[in-house]
């Protein structure tokens, strides 16, 4: 009897992701029609080809008001450009006296002091920078950067 129950769950899920799906696709037209001079035909095509399994035939109604004699479907895919899928930011560490203290993002060729400047203004690592004297810094680029603090000015546990 346990399939009496799932039956109706899965039709109600069923209709409710359709329904979500409606939606999306609703509103993905609407921004395509209204604006269409905003957007190059260079972006919009492959839109319209990515969207073309998931809504056959407003993809193909919109294939055809750009002006395609031709069905969308003996159109090839659109592939991403590996180019545009790389991020060009990474997650840089930051260690104070040798211990990681937090993590800064920043730009693949970013130099030491830019680095050092993004490490300073980040909250978490400004109180232990703050009003100390800087020793040394050791920047491996896109790896690594350590702070070495003058250990006259650093404040050892009260016992």
């Amino acid at each position: 009897m346990p399939q009496f129950f799932f039956l109706p769950l899965s039709f109600s899920k069923l209709v409710l992701v359709s329904s979500f799906c409606s939606f999306i696709v609703s509103s993905i037209v609407c921004f395509l029609l209204f604006q269409w001079d905003k957007h190059p035909r260079k972006i919009i095509e492959p839109f319209v080809l990515l969207l073309s399994p998931y809504a056959p035939h407003m993809a193909e109604e919109l294939w055809f008001r750009m002006g395609h004699s031709n069905s969308l479907a003996y159109e090839s895919f659109p592939e991403a450009d590996p180019a545009y899928l790389k991020d060009s930011t990474i997650v840089l560490p930051i260690q104070i006296n040798g211990k990681t203290r937090g993590t800064i993002q920043v730009e693949e060729g970013c130099s030491e002091e830019e680095a050092f400047r993004l490490a300073s203004l980040d909250e978490k690592l400004s109180k232990f920078i703050d009003g100390k004297t800087i020793k040394k810094r050791i920047y491996v680029p896109g790896k690594i950067m350590n702070i070495i603090l003058d250990r006259q000015n650093v404040k050892v546990g009260a016992k």
